[in-house]
């Protein structure tokens, strides 16, 4: 009896604040008053690449060489010697660093480029990433004498060409662009740091995956603050198949959890981490109330379905606020959609967000537990990924057969939970 009380009040606690960050949200969130500066100090523009095809690479060099400010240089790493890549940068006399190995991946390249760069400042732009000609003019004269670094808005370029694409243009619209607003964070490019804000917070980790989460915990640490540039406007290339999709959130995943055990043992707490761990949370919850389903007619178990129901609902929410957050800026408040996230869309991420948890706990707790993983390159070079997805097929049929044989309210939230594991492998044979 107590055991049930304790969760119901657990149940309202966390729907009450859901509400209540969401109306902060919504109408009293104030912008943030940057501090801004006068001066231009010289930048030094790096572009790491890591095998990304000439053609996309070479967009974002000559966005890189066409910046209307008074003092900068552009200097590209390229661990994979390139023949185009090494041309074009000759006849724009371009600054190219070449190492022997690839230690550290992106982190370790970043922390040999510093041997190279003048400047006083480093913009940090990856070999996808388009920057509009004010990217430099405009971001530099937010960095104010405590300003760590300023993180310009990102978008996807590519959007609307299929599924994938359009769902990870939602994580770009809640993780990138409505909450940078409130609380600015370094997203891996496109972004000016000052070079001493970097040495003095230890340079680039090149033990963690995560490098931009934990730098900008690194940063902040060290006593400086950060900006957000949120009239900058950048593009990038989100993932076209649903395996290079996986590739990337996992290694989101397993970084961020890299870095949040660091900062544990540490004493230290880095928050955002911990969403990744709500994974975890859903998938235990899902087994436990399918082993008790089958087992026995226990009904407590539907608190803690309605728990994790909560949850997923609340990430649904963040999901059209951040829409609303974006729509705003962009003069467009009578638009409740674009044509880069229909209804359709949603329904997809919602579901395919319990979908994942499998696939994002097994990156947990192989972070937690020390295990090595391999750096998995958005649009380079890598080994074909796996295409069978048999774990997440089991789970979502066991899940049917439960909610079938059971029904009641579980039902509906199994069913939503199956769907989300099921459409992990039509997705992935879907968009291969």
């Amino acid at each position: 009896m107590i055991f049930n009380i304790a969760l119901s009040v657990l149940y309202l606690v966390f729907i009450l604040l859901s509400l209540c960050l969401a109306f902060i949200i919504l109408f009293y969130r104030k912008p943030k008053q940057n501090e801004k500066t006068s001066k231009q100090p010289y930048v030094t523009i790096q572009v790491v690449t890591c095998g990304e095809p000439f053609e996309i690479i070479k967009k974002t060099l000559e966005a890189c060489i066409s910046q209307k400010y008074p003092k900068y240089e552009v200097i590209v790493s390229d661990d994979f010697r390139n023949k185009q890549l090494n041309e074009f940068c000759k006849k724009h006399k371009i600054k190219i660093v070449h190492r022997k190995t690839n230690k550290g991946f992106k982190a370790g390249a970043l922390n040999n480029l510093l041997k190279y760069s003048r400047g006083d400042v480093i913009a940090v732009i990856d070999a996808d990433d388009i920057i509009p000609v004010n990217f430099l003019s405009e971001t530099v004269r937010l960095l104010g004498d405590n300003v760590g670094f300023v993180q310009a808005q990102t978008t996807n370029r590519n959007s609307s060409l299929n599924k994938i694409s359009s769902i990870n243009s939602m994580l770009y619209k809640i993780f990138f662009q409505a909450f940078s607003s409130m609380t600015p964070f370094y997203r891996g490019s496109c972004a000016v740091i000052r070079k001493d804000a970097i040495k003095k917070s230890g340079g680039w980790s090149e033990e963690v995956l995560a490098e931009d989460v934990s730098i900008t915990l690194k940063i902040r640490n060290a006593g400086f603050s950060s900006s957000y540039a949120e009239n900058v406007k950048c593009s990038s290339l989100a993932p076209e198949t649903f395996s290079v999709f996986l590739n990337q959130i996992t290694r989101w995943s397993y970084g961020t959890t890299q870095v949040f055990m660091d900062f544990i043992k540490k004493k230290k707490i880095a928050w955002k981490c911990m969403a990744y761990t709500i994974s975890l949370i859903m998938m235990a919850v899902f087994l436990l109330s399918l082993y008790l389903t089958f087992s026995s007619n226990a009904t407590w178990i539907t608190q803690y379905l309605s728990i994790v129901f909560v949850i997923s609902i609340f990430m649904l929410m963040l999901i059209l606020l951040a829409e609303r957050e974006t729509n705003h800026k962009q003069k467009n408040t009578s638009q409740f959609c674009d044509s880069s996230t229909r209804i359709s869309d949603k329904a997809v991420f919602y579901l395919l967000f319990h979908g994942l948890s499998l696939r994002l706990s097994l990156s947990v707790l192989k972070a937690m537990s020390g295990t090595r993983e391999k750096f998995i390159t958005t649009h380079g070079k890598n080994k074909k990924p796996r295409s069978l997805f048999i774990p997440e097929t089991i789970l979502g049929l066991l899940g049917v057969i439960a909610a079938l044989s059971n029904p009641g309210y579980m039902s509906l939230v199994l069913l939503i939970f199956s769907a989300g594991f099921l459409l992990v492998p039509v997705l992935g044979w879907r968009y291969k």
